[in-house]
C-alpha cells in the first residue's frame, strides 16, 4: 500500500531490492529456500495484533482491508488484508529459518 509518510511504501520495497541487487554483484548474497510457516505463537512474537490479521482473513470478512489501530506505532497504522496474515507467517517462518540458518553455520 501506499500512504504518505508510512514506512511500509513502495519505495521501501524498491530500496530494499535495489541493495540486494548490490550486494549479489558484489557476491555477498546466498539464496535458500523455505516454505515455513510460522505458528501463532512465533507469529505472536512479531506482530502484537494477531487476532486482527486472523479476523481480516475469516470467512466472514468483507475483503476490504482491516485497520490495525496500532496506537504506539510511530510509523502510523497498520492495514490488514485477506492474505495478510499468511504474508506474515511466511515472513516470519522464513526470518526464524534463516536465523536457524546463520546460527547453525556459526
Amino acid at each position: 500500500h501506499h500512504f504518505e509518510d508510512h514506512v511500509e511504501c513502495p519505495e521501501r520495497v524498491y530500496a530494499v531490492a535495489d541493495r540486494l541487487r548490490a550486494l549479489e554483484a558484489e557476491g555477498l548474497t546466498a539464496e535458500y529456500d523455505t516454505d515455513r510457516l510460522a505458528s501463532d505463537a512465533e507469529l505472536a512474537v512479531a506482530h502484537k495484533y494477531v487476532e486482527r490479521l486472523a479476523l481480516a482473513a475469516s470467512p466472514s470478512a468483507s475483503g476490504a482491508p482491516v485497520v490495525l489501530a496500532d496506537a504506539e506505532d510511530p510509523d502510523g497504522v497498520t492495514y490488514a488484508t485477506a492474505t495478510s496474515i499468511d504474508d506474515a507467517r511466511r515472513a516470519v517462518g522464513a526470518t526464524l529459518d534463516l536465523v536457524d540458518l546463520l546460527l547453525g553455520a556459526s
